[in-house]
């Protein structure tokens, strides 16, 4: 009877360590967007708190997504035109060694000033994902923050217009 108990528990420890990085996230539409630190390539801190003030478009990619990687052409043209009031990071959740993703962005012909950060463990995903997103499902993911800190947009799957949807977004904010 105790090696059952021992077992019994054992396999629901598995199934909640398992389950951690696809709990639902907190993060909605109108809420402040929580914070969070990611190490980008050339060693420097990336905190979203810093970037306030501009616009801040967070996209969560892998290197196996095909549309993940074609919308990241789009996302750097975005970053181009409105580097004085915008900050686009490109945000891998492959749970690969950063060296691969590292290689992986050299070889690219994306073009641009994204900024590219690893989030192997799928933490940041989880906290900017809707409660109704089930198990995080799903990339590309873009979330979008306005510059006063909340989100005003997470985009689940490619959109042909990322770019289109973007520039309109900053325009209406300052019409």
């Amino acid at each position: 009877m105790r090696l059952i108990s021992v077992h019994a528990g054992l396999v629901l420890l598995l199934l909640l360590v398992v389950n951690v990085p696809y709990a639902r996230g907190t993060a909605s539409v109108g809420e402040p967007a929580p914070n969070f630190s990611l190490m980008k390539f050339d060693g420097d801190v990336f905190t979203l708190k810093d970037a306030w003030g501009k616009w801040v478009v967070i996209n969560f990619w892998s290197i196996d997504c095909k549309p993940c990687v074609a919308e990241l052409p789009e996302l750097a043209e975005f970053s181009c035109e409105h580097g004085a009031s915008a900050v686009v990071t490109a945000i891998n959740v492959d749970g690969v060694d950063r060296a691969k993703v590292h290689k992986f962005v050299e070889e690219s012909e994306v073009q641009g000033d994204l900024i590219w950060l690893c989030d192997p463990s799928g933490r940041i995903l989880s906290k900017l994902t809707p409660p109704d997103y089930a198990n995080n499902a799903g990339l590309p993911f873009t979330v979008v923050v306005s510059p006063h800190g909340s989100i005003v947009a997470q985009l689940l799957g490619k959109r042909d217009d990322i770019k289109s949807y973007l520039n309109g977004l900053v325009s209406a904010e300052y019409k």
